[in-house]
């Protein structure tokens, strides 16, 4: 039996207008988005369950979708203005003074003196006109900061209501995160920037962005300072800065230690003086006691033997004087140094 075309085209008219209601009745949420419903272009309520869901009415309300993963923004690299503290890192602190006693200090002032005269003064270094005009002034410094933001939309009823869509969201926070930059970044140096200070920097930057898009139904994951560089026509003259920092370090360092070696040396100096002089009093003191011992038993053996005694002190004088076979000696054949030539018992 043959059907008729026309009731075969009116079921599948109807056919089709119930698919496209259908369509249209039924919405699918993944696992990565969140929906915001509609109705009147006024917001009714929010869906992040996954799966398929029905509107109702479908034919009153619309459906948008919020991604709810965390999302990336690339923040446009800003010229800010850093505090210039220390280039290259901070002054080291000073050397520890040489232990020197109370009371070698009190007698040594007239060394102390020395040393203070003696004492290298640091050299200043000039800064030229170019140096100071091409800062802005001698507390700052400029420096090329780019950084980026992750960010997770928490609330899209919120996010809706206050920017619509990412791309003016993108433009809100990019604001935002320079102005927080140029608050946070300015009250650090760039050594802070290229130390662990860089933890802390991000993290008071990303404070401050929450508390700033908390109306805007998101959450600012993150913030990380990818470069931070010096603009490069301020790189050679802040180089040179560097340079000539370094260098008057290098000079205090120098001056301290030259008038830390003087009081030094002088010190040991007046300490071997006294040692000597006392090595030298008690050499004095036993060699004067080694004397009197000698002298006491000479005179014990010269009353003993006189003859003796005599004849052992005339050998000693011949032994000291006498030393080469040639010496010659212009005396009276009757002197009494000879007289133990003539007679064993030394008789005349």
């Amino acid at each position: 039996m043959k059907v008729p075309t026309k009731k075969i085209k009116i079921v599948l008219g109807v056919l089709g207008i119930a698919v496209i209601l259908g369509s249209g009745a039924v919405y699918k949420v993944d696992q990565t988005e969140q929906a915001l419903i509609l109705e009147f272009g006024k917001p009714v309520f929010t869906e992040s369950t996954p799966g398929l869901h029905f509107k109702k009415p479908f034919f009153l309300q619309t459906v948008l979708k919020f991604d709810k993963r965390i999302l990336h923004l690339d923040a446009k690299p800003r010229n800010l203005i850093a505090s210039e503290g220390r280039m290259g890192g901070r002054l080291g602190a000073k050397p520890e003074k040489p232990d020197v006693k109370p009371e070698d200090k009190a007698a040594d002032k007239p060394l102390a003196a020395a040393a203070e005269t003696a004492a290298i003064p640091a050299p200043e270094i000039p800064e030229s006109q170019d140096n100071a005009d091409a800062m802005q002034d001698n507390n700052t410094s400029r420096i090329i900061v780019d950084a980026y933001a992750k960010y997770k939309i928490t609330d899209p009823l919120l996010f809706y209501q206050s920017v619509q869509n990412e791309s003016k969201l993108n433009d809100r926070l990019d604001s935002i995160l320079e102005s927080n930059l140029r608050e946070v970044v300015g009250s650090y140096s760039l050594h802070d920037l290229l130390t662990d200070q860089r933890m802390k920097i991000m993290e008071d930057v990303r404070n401050k962005a929450n508390a700033k898009m908390q109306g805007f139904g998101i959450d600012v994951v993150d913030v990380r300072i990818m470069r931070a560089d010096l603009p490069p026509k301020n790189f050679d003259t802040v180089i040179k800065r560097m340079r000539a920092e370094r260098q008057k370090e290098a000079a205090q360092f120098r001056a301290r230690g030259a008038e830390e070696a003087q009081i030094i040396s002088s010190t040991a100096d007046k300490h071997r003086t006294i040692l000597l002089a006392n090595a030298e009093r008690d050499a004095q003191h036993l060699r004067g006691q080694g004397d009197a011992e000698a002298a006491g038993i000479s005179a014990k053996a010269y009353g003993v033997d006189p003859e003796f005694y005599g004849f052992a002190r005339s050998m000693e004088a011949y032994r000291t004087t006498i030393k080469q076979e040639n010496t010659s000696m212009v005396l009276s054949p009757n002197s009494d140094f000879f007289r133990f030539f003539e007679d064993m018992q030394g008789r005349r």
